[in-house]
């Protein structure tokens, strides 16, 4: 692992002017996308949780919540603001659950976590953890962004005379390969989201509005792309979006 990189992460986590999250609307549809997999009065295990708004869509309704998050600026952030929460400080590398509670959970999240990891094997070290903590039949949601969404929303700036977007400097992709590996022998992936709508829409059809300049995610244009890949009307593009949901259901 690369300690000077993990700590530049975990300092930029603590950061004042760091926020979780630009562009308002991925938030939302993250948000939205999670919601639909988990079922009422359920307990829910949110690794990673930030300062809480990425959850804030998908709690009202489970049975409960549990939050986990390495970064004391995000915590205070949000106990602050729902000072009810139960929240636990701490690294994913080293989760604190013992043998004796495991399989406790019908519904563990990752949002966005796993990316914030210094390198791909503290990536695969903590996605083999994850399974350990889903009760059978129970449900995995990795909402995370991965390196051939990326890739295909590139390769088409780029067809049309863009600059590609790169990743940020402290997010490391997940790639597919990878977490099948992981994960596919004990857990089954059911089903596969991402945002390609809205990616195409925002950052394809509003650069071709706007000229090769830089993207302001506060456009109106973007409320308009919002709206649509909410309603779900139309065709839904599949491919060009970094963010994806897996839902992978552990066998047993």
């Amino acid at each position: 692992m690369d300690s000077e990189r993990d700590n530049k992460i975990s300092a930029y986590w603590e950061d004042p002017q760091t926020s979780s999250m630009n562009d308002k609307y991925i938030a939302t549809l993250e948000t939205e996308m999670i919601r639909r997999h988990i079922h009422p009065g359920e307990r829910v295990l949110d690794l990673g949780c930030g300062d809480g708004t990425g959850s804030a869509g998908y709690r009202v309704g489970v049975g409960a919540y549990f939050a986990f998050e390495r970064s004391w600026k995000m915590l205070r952030e949000f106990k602050d603001r729902e000072p009810g929460i139960t929240l636990v400080r701490g690294d994913l590398r080293a989760l604190p659950f013992s043998r004796e509670t495991r399989n406790l959970f019908p519904v563990v999240i990752t949002q966005r976590a796993l990316i914030n990891l210094p390198d791909e094997p503290a990536q695969e070290e903590v996605l083999a953890l994850l399974p350990d903590l889903v009760q059978p039949g129970g449900l995995l949601l990795l909402c995370e962004a991965f390196r051939e969404g990326s890739q295909n929303l590139n390769a088409l700036r780029q067809h049309l005379g863009y600059d590609p977007i790169p990743p940020r400097w402290h997010n490391v992709h997940l790639t597919h390969p990878l977490v099948e590996k992981v994960l596919a022998g004990r857990m089954e992936l059911t089903a596969e989201e991402d945002l390609s709508t809205y990616f195409f829409l925002t950052r394809v059809v509003n650069q071709a509005l706007s000229g090769n300049v830089s993207l302001d995610w506060d456009r109106p244009f973007n409320k308009v792309a919002f709206d649509i890949s909410q309603s779900g009307l139309g065709p839904q593009f599949r491919g060009w979006s970094h963010i994806t949901l897996q839902v992978w259901k552990k066998k047993g």
